[in-house]
């Protein structure tokens, strides 16, 4: 990871939990979760994902969706081939690692197709942190 995507992702939250009127939401950057270009989780992510573990313990999910996301650079079709791998990646370590089998978990990769912020700045310069808030892994759980 380079210098600047290192700032990034050491600026990040390493987690952030939002409510809609359905469902309770867990967001994780990626640039936190893994390296750029791969989707082995990082050593230092750890307590983050035993962050999200104990919060689908506490709330008793028994069904939860994990989807991928990615910024815009680089090749759709590769974007949203990565982006399913690190859900993947995300769900093995929940279910392997934080205790989770029991839970069912519904894997989709988005690739940059639902961006949470705009990967470009109005003059069409590159926005660092828009890229950035758009790779994520999201968890998400119907209220209970």
């Amino acid at each position: 990871m380079g210098v600047a995507a290192a700032s990034i992702a050491l600026s990040q939250p390493q987690l952030n939990e939002k409510q809609t009127a359905k469902e309770d939401i867990i967001e994780l950057p990626t640039d936190f979760l893994f390296d750029f270009d791969n989707a082995n989780i990082r050593p230092g992510a750890i307590s983050t994902l035993e962050k999200a573990a104990t919060i689908l313990r506490q709330q008793n999910v028994s069904h939860a969706r994990i989807e991928g996301h990615s910024d815009s650079k680089g090749q759709p079709d590769y974007n949203l081939h990565l982006s399913q791998q690190r859900a993947e990646a995300v769900k093995n370590w929940l279910v392997d690692r934080g205790g989770l089998g029991n839970v069912t978990f519904t894997l989709r990769g988005f690739g940059a197709t639902q961006p949470a912020a705009p990967d470009t700045n109005r003059d069409g310069s590159d926005n660092p942190e828009g890229r950035a808030r758009n790779r994520r892994v999201v968890i998400a759980f119907d209220k209970q």
